[in-house]
């Protein structure tokens, strides 16, 4: 019997990708509230924010909030990314660092201009 479209492709994005990704929610990395609905949501990606959606000040809250969220909530199927800033931002070695040391699942790399 004749696999349909539908199957094939989404055979083949299991294959490419280990899991299909249906949907992404982006969420501020330094607002634990959210990172708790985050992890609850129906989505298939869960992305934590560090670039322009937290303020500088916040960079380091961010790392330590998204960390200990990643810990604490039951993450279930939903995949953890983190988006990081640039590399020529003073917070990317530390970004680099702390996405390691959580245990992200992968890493989104800043927007290029």
């Amino acid at each position: 019997m004749a696999a349909t479209l539908r199957e094939k492709v989404q055979t083949g994005a299991e294959y490419a990708a280990g899991r299909l990704r249906r949907s992404l929610l982006i969420t501020p990395g330094d607002d634990e509230k959210l990172m708790r609905k985050a992890s609850q949501s129906p989505t298939d990606v869960a992305i934590a924010e560090w670039e322009d959606g937290v303020y500088n000040s916040r960079k380091q809250a961010a790392r330590e909030i998204t960390g200990r969220c990643y810990a604490e909530f039951d993450w279930g199927h939903r995949e953890r990314v983190v988006r990081i800033n640039s590399l020529d931002n003073p917070h990317s070695a530390a970004d680099i660092d702390a996405v390691v040391a959580i245990g992200a699942d992968a890493v989104m790399l800043p927007k290029v201009y």
